[in-house]
């Protein structure tokens, strides 16, 4: 099972789907239970942006086992918001529990469960705490400046370009 991760991985990054799939159903058939090759899955079925029920029998297997981790349960989730199944969506953010619920997986979940419902505002808010909340991570700055300059509030979208300049320029 695990012996064919390496040739998934290497495939996606080429984005050679079809031998990428194959050797993950080879890696699936040998090692069904093996949480590795379940996880290779699961960045199968995100890279290739496959429906969600695949994303949630993967995930869910991990669940079973108590494996996920806040990451997985934010894309479980995130999964359910995408059928829609906005009450598993809720129940799977319900699942998080003090600092969590402070922290980027919790508030992602909860900011694509408030787009689906219709709260594009509110979902902007969270995303931006969300990002603010990993401010440690060099991809969350990125990403809250392009959401902060996409935003057209000139509040944000003005700082969001001062912070965008150095990134460009490669001068964090």
């Amino acid at each position: 099972g695990r012996r064919y991760i390496p040739e998934v991985v290497r495939y996606v990054e080429a984005e050679d789907w079809i031998n990428a799939a194959r050797h993950l159903n080879d890696a699936t058939r040998w090692a069904p239970e093996d949480p590795e090759v379940t996880r290779t899955a699961i960045m199968f079925v995100e890279k290739t942006g496959s429906e969600p029920r695949s994303m949630i029998r993967f995930l869910s297997n991990l669940d079973e086992k108590g494996l996920l981790t806040p990451e997985e349960l934010s894309k479980l989730g995130k999964a359910y918001v995408s059928l829609p199944d906005l009450k598993l969506a809720h129940a799977t953010h319900d699942r998080f529990k003090g600092e969590e619920m402070q922290r980027r997986p919790a508030l992602e979940l909860l900011s694509a469960i408030q787009k689906s419902e219709g709260l594009s505002a509110r979902s902007f808010l969270t995303q931006r705490q969300a990002l603010i909340a990993d401010s440690d991570n060099p991809q969350s700055v990125l990403d809250l400046a392009l959401l902060d300059a996409r935003s057209g509030d000139p509040s944000l979208s003005g700082p969001a370009r001062d912070r965008l300049w150095p990134i460009a320029r490669g001068s964090t």
